[in-house]
């Protein structure tokens, strides 16, 4: 990866949002479910798919839905990841690289993609 693109905030965020959605409340599962239908509706070439899935998936008229996503799908995804580190941190592993301190890919990873540093021989 390039190191000049590294954004703590941009990494925790994705991290939180691959790893710990199993800790998000009903509201926020249903309204993940609608922001990744939107983006698959967005890249589908076929506008019956894209019906499709936001009908499916979109939850269009849920209130909770439309109130979590008021200011975007971009300030949910902060807005939950704050949430998570601020009501349950002691179920979150956040997991990095021992050299220069980046969050890594996953929670068990031992090779960080942003130095290049590798512990898999050894307990860290």
């Amino acid at each position: 990866m390039d190191t000049s693109t590294y954004a703590e905030e941009t990494e925790l965020t994705k991290y939180i949002w691959t790893h710990y959605q199993h800790l998000f409340s009903r509201p926020e599962q249903l309204a993940a479910k609608a922001v990744f239908a939107e983006v698959k509706a967005n890249d589908s070439s076929s506008l019956a798919m894209a019906k499709a899935l936001r009908e499916k998936w979109g939850a269009e008229n849920d209130a909770g839905v439309i109130a979590a996503l008021s200011e975007g799908a971009d300030a949910f995804r902060v807005c939950v990841r704050e949430r998570l580190m601020r009501e349950c941190p002691e179920r979150i592993h956040i997991n990095r690289c021992p050299a220069c301190g980046r969050i890594l890919r996953t929670p068990r990873a031992r090779q960080c993609l942003w130095c290049s540093h590798s512990w898999h021989q050894s307990d860290r």
